[in-house]
């Protein structure tokens, strides 16, 4: 309670009727689950100022309109359903991307040409090739950008298609981006390109929308290659960090009809951030050509998405329909407690359910999250892998060498309620045997985690476990 005294009196009495119409409005907008608004009603009840103040810090966003879906949501159902009418063969693809449509993902393609890649030196070297070639556009989201050669290089070549006449738009999420770069982006802009800065902190002092952070790593040039994946931008990602050593992740780079969905996922978040609307800009949007045969989907999800985020589908719907296999690769394995049990039900159904995580932590809660989670796992049947070969940060899914997914997201409560990612959906043979055998060869530098292994925690490992489950949700 509040100090005594006319003043604290009448603090303490606002507080109660702030703090009550948060909870209001929370559960009204579908905001809360039943055991999250007992937490929050019971932390405002007992310590009014200290639940305001926690709300502002970590709780969950009320956004305009509450809870609605993405703009695009069910885009292309039509297509898909007089493709299964005349392809009755691929009922169970098409099934899926059926259900991503309807979740939010965005529209279903199949004459896309993709590249996948398990290495920073080999991403990069395209992406700035691509990029230094650029005529018309440039669109680039991003969670990180050091100060280092890789980034100034990087930076580098932005100003210079700026000054060349290029549209070039990058948005930095606030947090990720720190002031890393400054100098370069009013060089950027006093050339000509247009920089934003996701959901700056100091602007959302009093707001909760702080924490949801824009975890995205897309870029599009001159509306005809996409690419989306893990990689931020940074020496470490072509591995020349000491402390992380060699960088494992994961992204894909594509031509065809999914460029233009990437397009306008960019331009979604760029008219959220800024209010400009550049949907109907020509030059950004040219027509689409038709690339290869890989059938594909982009799946972005966002705090505005909770309880129905098409990342969480996409991941649920992934692990359900792969029958034989599912191979993982994630940072962060903390799964929403519907993909938990998935995984559960797939691995004592028989189904080859293998994870692999890194071993070295980028966050101490996480390292021993991260072991708690597979420790509940492996009781299941569920096989983990630990990686030693320096970081692993890939975020991939692979099932039955068809259905794969490559991107931002993890698995784990920020990304599924609390971020923006960005996703893609691949349904290939080609590809899932690619990306089967990238995990299957990222396994010689594992060893198999197990519970025995678990139960020997230290007395101070076991605290610093309990006490990382305290606090997981908001790494």
């Amino acid at each position: 309670m509040f100090a005594t005294g006319p003043i604290w009196t009448v603090i303490e009495i606002t507080m109660y009727i702030v703090d009550a119409v948060l909870l209001v409005t929370l559960v009204t907008t579908k905001r809360l689950r039943f055991r999250d608004f007992v937490l929050w009603l019971m932390l405002m009840v007992v310590m009014p100022l200290c639940g305001f103040i926690a709300y502002i810090c970590v709780g969950p966003p009320i956004y305009k309109g509450g809870l609605k879906a993405p703009p695009h949501t069910g885009d292309g159902l039509d297509e898909i359903e007089r493709l299964r009418q005349e392809h009755p063969e691929r009922e169970e693809q098409l099934t899926f991307a059926r259900a991503l449509s309807k979740a939010g993902a965005y529209n279903y393609s199949e004459d896309n040409e993709v590249k996948y890649y398990s290495e920073g030196p080999d991403y990069f070297k395209d992406l700035l090739d691509d990029m230094g070639r650029a005529q018309s556009s440039i669109s680039i989201e991003c969670y990180i950008i050091r100060r280092d050669d890789l980034s100034n290089t990087f930076m580098d070549i932005l100003i210079d298609r700026a000054l060349h006449g290029v549209q070039v738009r990058i948005m930095f999420d606030a947090y990720g981006f720190g002031n890393r770069q400054m100098k370069a982006v009013h060089e950027l802009r006093r050339a000509g390109g247009e920089c934003v800065m996701f959901h700056s902190i100091l602007r959302l002092l009093f707001s909760p929308r702080k924490n949801n952070r824009d975890h995205r790593k897309l870029a599009v040039i001159d509306g005809q290659v996409g690419y989306v994946g893990g990689y931020n931008v940074g020496d470490e990602y072509i591995n020349k960090s000491k402390e992380w050593g060699h960088w494992r992740d994961g992204a894909v780079r594509f031509r065809g009809t999914q460029v233009r969905e990437l397009q306008t996922m960019f331009a979604e978040d760029w008219k959220f951030s800024t209010k400009k609307d550049i949907s109907r800009q020509p030059e950004l949007f040219p027509p689409p050509k038709v690339c290869g045969k890989v059938s594909m989907q982009l799946v972005g999800g966002g705090p505005v998405n909770i309880g129905s985020n098409p990342l969480h589908i996409q991941y649920l719907t992934l692990i359900n329909d792969s029958e034989q296999r599912v191979y993982i690769e994630t940072p962060y394995l903390m799964p929403p407690s519907t993909l938990f049990y998935n995984l559960c039900i797939r691995a004592m159904s028989g189904t080859d359910v293998r994870i692999a995580i890194p071993d070295k932590p980028d966050h101490p809660f996480v390292y021993w999250a991260n072991r708690y989670y597979a420790n509940l796992l492996m009781e299941h049947g569920v096989r983990v892998y630990v990686y030693h070969n320096g970081f692993l940060h890939s975020k991939l899914l692979v099932g039955d060498a068809y259905y794969c997914s490559v991107g931002s997201g993890n698995l784990d409560e920020r990304s599924m309620n609390l971020n923006f990612e960005c996703n893609a959906m691949l349904y290939s043979c080609e590809l899932g045997r690619q990306l089967e055998d990238s995990f299957l060869n990222d396994l010689q530098y594992c060893t198999e985690y197990s519970c025995e292994e678990y139960a020997k925690r230290t007395v101070l490992q076991k605290l610093k476990t309990d006490f990382s489950m305290i606090f997981y949700n908001q790494l």
